[in-house]
């Protein structure tokens, strides 16, 4: 029997990707978010917020495309951050040294504002 993938909501805030997993973000769930990603900067996007307050337990396969993200965001140089974690998730960030290459917000609105100021502080 075939895992059921993990629900996966987006909607754009003030010009910001969110992005919210809910569930188990693993192997079965991990084609998806990467298609979502891809197809969300073909059409445009440089700004991603990953929302974790839904999210249990994130796998390798998830943490590769999280890597993934962070990457393409950086070729582009566009701006990716993630909001709320639960401290299952938040171990295997610090353990895997993502907090060096994600800002990490408490919040949706505080990284949507944040990222907001931060292009509008770019010279023209």
């Amino acid at each position: 029997m075939m895992k059921k993938n993990m629900p996966i909501h987006t909607e754009v805030r003030s010009g910001v990707m969110v992005i919210s997993p809910v569930g188990e973000f693993s192997k079965n769930s991990s084609n998806e978010m990467r298609e979502i990603i891809v197809t969300a900067v073909d059409d445009g996007t440089t700004k991603i917020v990953f929302d974790f307050s839904a999210l249990g337990q994130i796998s390798s396969d998830g943490l590769r495309v999280i890597l993934e993200a962070v990457k393409i965001m950086r070729s582009i140089n566009g701006q990716i951050a993630i909001v709320d974690l639960a401290e299952r998730v938040r171990a295997v960030f610090e353990v895997g040294g993502f907090f060096s290459l994600l800002e990490e917000f408490e919040n949706i609105e505080q990284a949507v504002a944040s990222m907001n100021d931060q292009s509008n502080d770019e010279p023209s």
